[in-house]
């Protein structure tokens, strides 16, 4: 079907569409026809960069290198292929825009996605579907004010409890006065919508509340927010309940919606299934940072695993490129597989300044590199610079982190002292708040993982009784008189 598309029409959307098809299909039929649309890809400037990297894929500018996407990937530049089509026939369809600027973000692509926002507001001003894409991709670009001028403009905003929702929410982000409390407050306390259209309001009336101290209030909202919850609304519950342990929600509501879970088997040591929701809510909100920031550091600093630590920063950096969080996460994930060239490219990415927490955290992944590389003093060099930074910049969280990740290093070759200096580790993580305590689980983490590693010195100590009875080996009944070998032929 898409090649007679591609026959008839032999345009720029006709050709993204034939080739991202060819990769998803692995089809080896109609190379002829792939190929030229591959070259037309190549030749045309409006091309995607997805598709010109699909289409060096096809004509073999890669073929000594791996695959440059993940399937992922390649079906959602084949679905915006397909969107692009649609276009022609729907130009003014303000979901099918809004739909394909999902799309884009998804990718990284966030100027196109953009212009298609735009277009979808201007034809479909006071649309909720609309408003709402449009104010989470702008709080997503850090952007909230852009989101605001939209929901101010639309007429549908005060009498909708979602767009309110959104409203609220961008506000708080941009630490903006509240421009519609009231009637937010009004619509809360009426009887002419349901729980659920309700939940969104109340749960951004509630947290507004949590964080102005009244947690009377906050309580009773995040109560009226889970009576018919999203799984947004639950996350947000969850997040309030680790600030006030008064506002509970059930394990029957954090089952159905993978980032409070994640949080939840965080808060309660369960790594495997942190990794497990992680990739859920990934799936569920591939744009996003958190869900990849989450897996890919419970992957390398909880469970010490490498290869799921790359998963989770690769995937996140698709839609968040140039995130130094991912990329020091990404570094520190290829440094633990002995990646250590790779490694090195990765957090030449992260540029902190000088004397901040960023730079607490950079010293010690440099530290880290050094280590793996064999470079064992320059390591712990960098690795103390990273400790006293955080001495100077009384962070004792960071100072703790810093501490249990050389500690784990050291013990890699030697455990001599682990007791001791785990002993003095826990004896500041100890003096933390329990809030402080669950952010920073990794620690103990950390060190229990340390305590269980076979070091080098244990090794060659297992190795002493081999090594010496080379001494004693008869090698005179190994030869016969002359000299010979013994052994049969």
């Amino acid at each position: 079907m898409r090649v007679r598309e591609w026959r008839q029409e032999n345009d720029l959307a006709a050709a993204e569409e034939l080739i991202a098809a060819a990769v998803v299909s692995r089809c080896p039929d109609f190379q002829e026809d792939v190929r030229a649309a591959a070259r037309l890809v190549l030749d045309d400037p409006h091309s995607l960069t997805g598709s010109r990297d699909l289409a060096n894929s096809l004509l073999g500018e890669h073929r000594d290198e791996p695959d440059p996407m993940p399937d992922e990937t390649k079906k959602m530049h084949l679905e915006i292929a397909r969107r692009k089509r649609l276009f022609r026939i729907y130009p003014r369809d303000a979901l099918l825009l809004t739909e394909t600027a999902l799309l884009y973000t998804n990718l990284g692509l966030n100027a196109s996605a953009k212009n298609l926002l735009k277009a979808a507001a201007a034809l479909a001003p006071n649309n909720r579907y609309v408003l709402r894409s449009l104010t989470r991709f702008w709080v997503h670009q850090a952007e909230p004010d852009r989101a605001l001028h939209f929901l101010s403009k639309s007429a549908a905003t005060k009498r909708d409890p979602w767009l309110l929702a959104a409203q609220l929410a961008a506000e708080d982000v941009a630490e903006k006065k509240l421009t519609n409390w009231r009637e937010a407050k009004r619509i809360l306390g009426a009887e002419q919508f349901s729980d659920f259209e309700l939940t969104e309001l109340a749960a951004a009336f509630a947290t507004l509340q949590l964080q102005a101290g009244s947690h009377k209030l906050a309580r009773k909202m995040f109560r009226k927010s889970l009576a018919e919850p999203t799984e947004n609304v639950v996350a947000q519950a969850q997040w309030a309940s680790r600030r006030d342990p008064t506002i509970n929600v059930s394990h029957e509501l954090t089952a159905k919606a993978s980032e409070a879970l994640a949080w939840e088997k965080l808060v309660t040591g369960r790594w495997q299934e942190v990794i497990s929701a992680s990739r859920s809510w990934h799936d569920i909100e591939p744009f996003s940072i958190r869900p990849a920031v989450m897996g890919s550091f419970v992957a390398v600093a909880h469970i010490g695993d490498g290869i799921i630590g790359e998963e989770f920063a690769r995937r996140g950096l698709i839609a968040n490129r140039g995130s130094a969080v991912l990329h020091n996460n990404l570094a520190v994930s290829l440094a633990m597989q002995g990646l250590v060239e790779e490694a090195k490219s990765e957090l030449a990415n992260v540029k902190p300044s000088a004397e901040t927490r960023e730079e607490i955290v950079n010293l010690a992944t440099r530290g880290l590199i050094e280590m793996r590389s064999g470079n064992l003093e320059a390591g712990a060099d960098l690795y103390h610079k990273s400790i006293n930074l955080a001495i100077s910049l009384r962070d004792a969280h960071l100072w703790c982190r810093a501490c249990a990740h050389f500690a784990y290093e050291c013990a890699r070759y030697n455990k001599r002292d682990l007791a001791n200096i785990t002993a003095t580790i826990m004896k500041v993580y100890n003096r933390l708040g329990d809030q402080s305590k669950i952010g920073l689980n990794d620690v103990p983490a950390i060190l229990a993982r340390a305590e269980k590693l076979q070091s080098a010195s244990e090794i060659l100590r297992s190795l002493e009784n081999y090594r010496s009875q080379l001494a004693s080996y008869p090698a005179d009944e190994l030869t016969d008189a002359s000299g010979g070998d013994k052994s049969p032929n």
